[in-house]
């Protein structure tokens, strides 16, 4: 189950694929109030949201990656494996991973620990912490 956190960081991976001219094609959450189907697995993990641009006839995969969520081994492959598809060159798939501000030195040292390197189909979306939802107390222990 996502917290609030993580679901306002998918918002605003959402908001940014609308920017770069995606259309919504599925989401772990919902998006002001529309719901979406579930986003298929994609080299086997499920990605948080999945848009289009029919005009560039190109993919946008979002991941949105919550405190905590940069110390998992599921995510640091999750992490691995997209890259690996904005780095292939015969797809036009790209990727917005959304993460707090306070994490970004912590997401440069996965990259580093496992060689990837980043390109202009990769987007590191940071998030000011203090805009992002903080759960209550007794939700994070």
């Amino acid at each position: 189950m996502s917290s609030k956190g993580h679901d306002f960081i998918l918002e605003m991976i959402q908001i940014r694929m609308r920017q770069m001219g995606y259309n919504l094609l599925s989401s772990e959450s919902h998006y002001r109030d529309i719901k979406y189907k579930i986003p298929p697995t994609v080299i086997s993990h499920r990605p948080d949201a999945i848009g289009y641009n029919s005009n560039t006839n190109s993919i946008c995969v979002g991941e949105a990656k919550y405190y905590g969520d940069l110390n998992s081994d599921r995510s640091q492959t999750q992490i691995k494996d997209f890259i690996g598809l904005a780095n292939d060159r015969k797809r036009d798939i790209n990727i917005i991973f959304g993460i707090p501000l306070s994490q970004e030195i912590h997401f440069q040292k996965i990259l580093r620990k496992n060689d990837l390197e980043l390109n202009q189909k990769i987007i590191i979306l940071k998030i000011p912490d203090r805009l992002i939802p903080q759960e209550k107390e007794n939700e994070e222990t």
